[in-house]
């Protein structure tokens, strides 16, 4: 049976996690998925407790960042919808069926995202100010909490390979600017985002207004050179 959802996670060195990440995916209430899985050059043992589940497809690279994964990750997905898992993050069992019913449902919508609830191991007052930070963020445009069609990848493009982090930021910013409608967002948690030592977020101090301003001025830079390809068609 050919996948409708293919099922997206780069790993890198989440050995500690990536277990109860493909846990949660297989525990999805519905079935009509494939989970494709691209070590990004690990050198824990991550990758070889993908092999212990036969029903993930794995791939290895070399290391050269999430953007890179993601997008051969992309070129191996064979699903109509793509939704993206980190390695360390978690899904409610119903997140699948529940996105999937509303894309079915509502025709117009090219991506939807859900509610997402922030956990960690850490106690509260153990917390740099950082996590703490991010411990409380909320928003509705947090594209690993999406189910998102493949044909908005075919639209607007993957992500930058040279981007060291926000290249999820920045994609979304593609569609903003192409008044792509980011208002469809369940009001379910159903993504777990995990606050740890090691989230990219922490670990790029640069991720302050100046960074999200750089990622939106690149987003209208490539929404400038997609025109001009477009006109000179």
């Amino acid at each position: 049976m050919t996948p409708f959802v293919s099922v997206l996670m780069p790993l890198y060195n989440s050995r500690q996690y990536i277990g109860a990440a493909l846990e949660s995916v297989l525990d999805q209430t519905y079935r009509n998925f494939e989970i494709i899985v691209v070590d990004d050059g690990s050198t824990d043992e991550g990758a070889r407790m993908v092999e212990a589940y036969p029903k993930v497809r794995l791939f290895r690279q070399e290391h050269g960042g999430i953007s890179r994964a993601r997008n051969f990750a992309l070129s191996m997905a064979g699903g109509e919808l793509i939704a993206f898992l980190d390695s360390d993050d978690l899904w409610v069992p119903e997140k699948l069926a529940l996105q999937v019913d509303y894309l079915e449902t509502h025709s117009e919508c090219g991506i939807v995202f859900s509610r997402f609830r922030n956990f960690s191991d850490i106690p509260l007052n153990q917390m740099t100010q950082r996590q703490k930070e991010l411990f409380a963020a909320e928003f509705t445009t947090y594209l690993p909490s999406a189910c998102i069609r493949k044909s908005l990848f075919d639209r607007f493009g993957l992500f930058h390979e040279d981007c060291i982090f926000g290249e999820d930021t920045e994609w979304v910013a593609r569609l903003r600017l192409a008044r792509i409608d980011l208002g469809h967002c369940l009001e379910e948690e159903l993504y777990l985002r995990r606050v740890h030592g090691g989230n990219v977020t922490l670990t790029h101090p640069d991720m302050d207004e100046s960074g999200k301003y750089s990622i939106m001025a690149r987003a209208i830079r490539e929404k400038w050179r997609r025109e001009r390809i477009e006109t000179s068609l």
